[in-house]
């Protein structure tokens, strides 16, 4: 069976948004819990964002000819973007004050973000790569265990 890097970073950005929207949905209905369900996410944007860094993006590296590894820089800077603005969330959930406008910061942020990684990148490290090494990736990544049946805590 073919091994799609593209396809497991793409299917966990569904994910992670499903959790996002959990999210919104708890603290619309159950506000005491939207704390724990935003930690969720957070903790599943986070590993999603350790395996770019730590298995992707040197792939990209490898290869600088390669169009795609012009996109790592800016990523990485996105990057150091978007880890603050999920603990900004999360420190105005945890002190009861209102989190919208820094939902709307991170939502706006990691909608560029993911749109350029899925039309500019992933599909480039799938074509870098021999199958032997993309089965090889693929497991590092269910390994973080966010990808065969979604986040886990």
């Amino acid at each position: 069976m073919e091994a799609s890097t593209e396809l497991l970073l793409s299917e966990d950005h569904q994910v992670i948004d499903k959790l996002y929207d959990e999210f919104l949905e708890v603290k619309r209905t159950n506000p005491q819990s939207a704390l724990d369900s935003f930690r969720k996410y957070k903790l599943s944007l986070l590993r999603h964002i350790k395996c770019e860094e730590d298995l992707i993006f040197p792939i990209l590296l490898k290869s600088p000819k390669e169009p795609a590894s012009e996109e790592v820089f800016t990523l990485r800077e996105e990057h150091q973007i978007i880890i603050p603005l999920l603990m900004a969330v999360e420190n105005q959930l945890k002190q009861g004050v209102d989190t919208t406008a820094s939902e709307r910061s991170l939502f706006e942020e990691l909608h560029e973000h993911n749109a350029r990684e899925e039309m500019r990148v992933y599909a480039a490290v799938d074509r870098l790569l021999s199958e032997a090494e993309k089965q090889a990736v693929a497991e590092a990544l269910k390994s973080l265990r966010l990808f065969a049946s979604g986040p886990q805590a």
